[in-house]
Formats: structure tokens, sequence, C-alpha cells
């Protein structure tokens, strides 16, 4: 069964042309997920950017999330982004490596 997730948010961005901040309209759909066993985990998902005045997509963002197991928790060890703007794509990737369960301390 395939679940899709819509967010509606905004967010506002300090334009450099302008001393105002304008908001822009963005939509966040969730295209698969991973099963921890205790609940669901996005792993892909796009965020759509419009102009509220035309409702014109300004940039879209697809994300893929990659996560392992440490003990009872899982961990984001990469993501991929590709930005998708003026007709022009852009993909990074951000690798976590290194990673360790911190010991719990009394205190």
């Amino acid at each position: 069964m395939l679940w899709v997730l819509t967010i509606k948010c905004a967010v506002r961005r300090f334009a450099k042309s302008a001393a105002l901040w304008v908001a822009w309209p963005f939509v966040i759909d969730t295209h698969d997920s991973l099963d921890t066993g205790g609940g669901y985990v996005a792993s892909r998902y796009d965020a759509v950017f419009r102009n509220p005045q035309t409702n014109e997509v300004i940039k879209v963002l697809k994300f893929q999330d990659f996560y392992e197991k440490f003990g009872d928790y899982y961990v984001m060890t990469k993501q991929t982004v590709e930005d998708y703007q003026q007709q022009e794509r852009i993909k990074t990737e951000f690798n976590f490596s290194n990673i360790k369960l911190l010991e719990a301390v009394a205190v």
C-alpha cells in the first residue's frame, strides 16, 4: 500500500532587492517512506515552491533520504537533493559517516 502525504507550508525568504520578507508557499509531497516498526519516516519527497500571485512553479526540490539502524534508532546516513529551477538541475549529496550512539550519562 502506498501512502501519499501532502503538506502545505510557507517559507519566508529575505529578498535581496528589497528590504522586505517574501512568502513563498510550498507543498511537500511524500512518495516513499521507511517502516521502522515503530512508525514511518519519509524517505523520498518533493518540495514545490510557487509564486503566490501567479501560482507559477518557482523551483522544485526532490529529496531522497537513506537511513541505517543504530541500536534502536534509525539515523539518516545519506541525503540527495535535486534542485530544479529555471530548467536547470543541480544535484547535491550529503553523506554522514562515523555515526556512533553516545553512552547514557547520569547527571
